[in-house]
């Protein structure tokens, strides 16, 4: 692959596009649990931490393919050192630069914010399954129906706990390493 071909500037442009995308579904899909925990609508906690686990396993072999891609264009200038999306941006020419360096910024932009909704995401999680977790141990036995009640903030603690175990993985710093 010769260094800055058209067909080694596309593959990369894509690649990173498609990184990109997933990068913003996984802000959607947090971005939606944060709401849903905001909001107390806990019913479709689970379901929203699948779509977050799936989503974030998306964003890692998109992050893989762009390594991948990567590493051949580097390899293709004999450029043997580093690997970030900076040095990237300073060798490729005009009009790829440009391009280059956009993505490079939005990816930063939507880096920043997917650790971020995902902290408040985990957050929220964590301070509504301490709430449920005292309300369970106070639930008085003389409660209508304490049976049920029990199973209903039984089903909402894995709710809780489902958002919890999707939202603590997510850590982009290879993302991040990269795009310096």
């Amino acid at each position: 692959m010769e260094p800055w071909s058209r067909e080694a500037a596309d593959q990369l442009i894509g690649t990173l596009a498609r990184e990109r995308d997933s990068l913003e579904a996984l802000l959607f899909r947090l971005t939606s649990a944060r709401h849903l925990l905001q909001t107390g609508s806990t019913r479709f906690l689970a379901r929203v931490a699948h779509d977050i686990e799936r989503t974030a396993e998306l964003v890692r072999e998109a992050e893989l393919r762009r390594v991948s891609i990567t590493d051949g264009v580097l390899t293709a200038m004999g450029q043997a050192g580093g690997r970030t999306m900076r040095e990237l941006v300073d060798r490729a020419p005009d009009p790829y630069r440009t391009v280059l360096d956009d993505h490079r910024q939005a990816m930063g932009r939507l880096a920043a914010e997917v650790g971020a909704v995902a902290e408040t995401a985990h957050e929220l999680a964590r301070q509504g399954r301490t709430r449920l977790e005292a309300e369970l141990k106070e639930m008085a036995p003389d409660h209508d129906d304490p049976l049920e009640r029990a199973l209903q903030l039984e089903g909402t603690l894995s709710g809780y706990d489902a958002i919890l175990g999707a939202t603590s993985p997510i850590v982009l710093p290879a993302l991040s390493a990269f795009l310096s």
